[in-house]
């Protein structure tokens, strides 16, 4: 009997260690100059991003592997978090992770960006949550769910653009649906809003939720 437990311990101590290597934090922070536009490039995963005050721009995503595999530590060493600079545009981008593996991970990722800077998120497929953003903002995004929280004294106007699926804008006085072409897709456009930022977001499938409070 103590063999076996010896034996079964051993075995749920190497599977922690597995696990561990199978886990992967990715984070950064950096300042952002007052004439910058924040662009953020994630190719797939779950990633909210809030808007703070002040200057400075800090992400932490998670790397996880969704089923033991013999590659995966490799694969979570590939990937880096890089951030790229020049005197107009502060860019943060998720590299190293081949076409191939992306359905084998789980990404999970908080980033927090300054309230009014202009910014521009490059995302690929899954979801995306954005809340309290004051500045310009576009969205390019192509599979997925994309909701936003909005200040509604901030925004100026508002385009939304669905492919395949459905955009819908609250606040706006009233629920605004997404005007239908050939029964698959989606808009919504709207200028009407007593403040400046203009709103962009484009999604190939999915939906689109904007809420202006």
């Amino acid at each position: 009997m103590k063999r076996f437990l010896s034996f079964a311990l051993l075995l749920f101590a190497s599977a922690l260690v597995a696990h561990a290597a199978e886990r992967r934090i990715l984070s950064r922070e950096v300042q952002v100059g007052r004439d910058q536009t924040v662009r953020i490039e994630i190719p797939v995963g779950e990633t909210r991003v809030e808007s703070v005050e002040g200057s400075t721009l800090t992400a932490e995503l998670t790397l996880e592997c969704r089923w033991a595999q013999r590659d995966c530590e490799r694969v979570l060493d590939e990937v880096k978090l890089e951030v790229r600079s020049t005197k107009r545009r502060l860019r943060l981008e998720l590299e190293g992770l081949p076409r191939w593996h992306k359905s084998k991970l789980e990404i999970e990722g908080r980033i927090t960006v300054p309230r009014s800077a202009p910014l521009e998120i490059d995302f690929g497929v899954g979801e995306l949550e954005i809340s309290g953003h004051q500045g310009d903002l576009w969205v390019d995004m192509g599979v997925g769910e994309v909701e936003a929280s909005l200040p509604r004294q901030a925004v100026g106007l508002v385009s939304l653009d669905v492919g395949v699926g459905e955009a819908e804008l609250f606040g706006a006085g009233s629920r605004v649906e997404g005007r239908r072409s050939m029964l698959v897709g989606s808009e919504v456009y709207w200028d009407e809003g007593p403040g400046r930022s203009r709103i962009h977001i484009d999604l190939g499938v999915g939906k689109i939720t904007l809420r202006l409070e």
